[in-house]
């Protein structure tokens, strides 16, 4: 009796270097995404703090200015206007 060897070769999904580039795509995918999350949240907190500088900036602004004085001067405790 004759005999024929036949060998089935795997579909490519189902082979050792196809799951190496699926999980390296991965590994790359999810690295690419947690550096453009880091790079948002750098750039919104540098947002945040301008926007604290300026409004530190107005107020002292308005510490400062003539009204502000002259408000504060009759306030205080002792002084005759």
């Amino acid at each position: 009796m004759a005999s024929l060897q036949v060998a089935v070769i795997p579909p490519y999904w189902q082979t050792g270097w196809f799951r190496g580039m699926c999980g390296a795509l991965l590994v790359i995918l999810g690295f690419t995404l947690y550096q453009l999350r880091v790079r948002y949240l750098v750039a919104h907190a540098h947002k945040l703090q301008e926007q604290v500088n300026q409004g530190q900036a107005e107020l002292q602004l308005a510490v400062r200015s003539p009204t502000t004085r002259i408000v504060s001067q009759r306030s205080r405790p002792g002084r005759t206007a």
